[in-house]
């Protein structure tokens, strides 16, 4: 199922990522910041984001899935697996 998003309106290629490694990412990113916030002048802590969203792009978008080659099937119906005791 595909749903209309901005891709869609500007011509743009739409990409699936990973919400939780993208979470993963941010969470680090904010503990980081919070922690060393009198460490870290304002640019540090802009190449710090920038680093982290490049990371982001990098590892986060996946990858289109294949087509199948054949139809999906439905699932066949379980049968219970003979004993013999």
């Amino acid at each position: 199922m595909k749903y209309p998003g901005l891709a869609d309106s500007q011509e743009l290629p739409s990409i699936r990522v990973s919400l939780t490694k993208t979470q993963d990412l941010l969470d680090a990113l904010w503990i980081v910041l919070k922690i060393a916030q009198n460490l870290f002048n304002t640019q540090q802590c802009d190449d710090l984001i920038t680093l982290t969203l490049a990371t982001i792009r990098k590892k986060v978008v996946l990858l289109v899935p294949k087509q199948r080659s054949c139809p999906r099937e439905r699932r066949q119906p379980i049968q219970r697996y003979p004993l013999d005791l």
